[in-house]
């Protein structure tokens, strides 16, 4: 898959830049949207996991194009195409943390 060959090649890139300089290896970070469903987010952790594609870490949340219909602001902004951060996504982001947590077992 798209995600499994760039990630792969990410690894490859730094490790061989790493080695090729004689300096430590940079941790390489993965930055999810909170956007992905359950079945996107378990492909995503399992291929983290995995050698050598392994990642070092994962940054939980990028932002989000969905507008909470809750969403106390200007009507102009709810209407707004891009990404939405900040508080309206600490709920979203939350669970998407807990989740990721399970299909990786802790080990990022």
């Amino acid at each position: 898959d798209e995600f499994e060959a760039l990630l792969e090649a990410c690894c490859r890139a730094r490790n061989q830049t790493a080695d090729a300089l004689g300096q430590p290896r940079i941790p390489l970070l993965v930055k999810l949207a909170p956007d992905l469903s359950d079945d996107e987010l378990q492909q995503i952790a399992t291929t983290c996991l995995q050698s050598p594609r392994r990642c070092d870490g994962i940054v939980v949340t990028n932002t989000t194009h969905q507008r909470p219909a809750d969403l106390l602001t200007h009507a102009t902004i709810s209407e707004e195409t891009g990404g939405l951060s900040g508080a309206p996504l600490k709920q979203l982001s939350t669970q998407l943390i807990r989740k990721l947590f399970c299909f990786t077992q802790g080990q990022i």
